[in-house]
């Protein structure tokens, strides 16, 4: 598949994640029977919006090579998620030369801590 980038679209992505988006990182013991005991991990960059604001993470996610998935709606919101480590490196690659120094921190903890977890 094609995937056109445009500069443009992605420093506003980079601007809108920086205000609205999050990286995060969770290792935790699977509650579930068949897995109990076993560590598990998550990244995920995400983005929430009031369900009524759908365009702007519409245009989020094609900015990003419509790279994610969208989840909801949950209590009148939609979430933008890149859940695998190699959807949110990517879109966070994309978005690196026009982040914020503090989003690129919270960044680079997620991706390191997720890459360096031990189970």
């Amino acid at each position: 598949m094609n995937r056109t980038l445009n500069r443009e679209e992605l420093a506003w992505a980079a601007g809108f994640f920086d205000g609205e988006g999050n990286t995060h990182y969770q290792s935790s013991l699977s509650k579930r029977p068949k897995d109990k005991g076993r560590n598990s991990r998550t990244i995920r960059v995400n983005i929430t919006q009031l369900y009524s604001n759908l365009e702007v993470l519409s245009r989020f996610h094609v900015a990003v090579g419509k790279i994610g998935h969208f989840n909801g709606p949950i209590r009148l919101a939609m979430t933008y998620n890149a859940t695998s480590f190699e959807e949110a490196q990517a879109v966070i690659a994309m978005l690196w030369k026009f982040l914020s120094s503090k989003k690129r921190a919270q960044a680079r903890e997620a991706l390191l801590a997720f890459k360096n977890h031990r189970f």
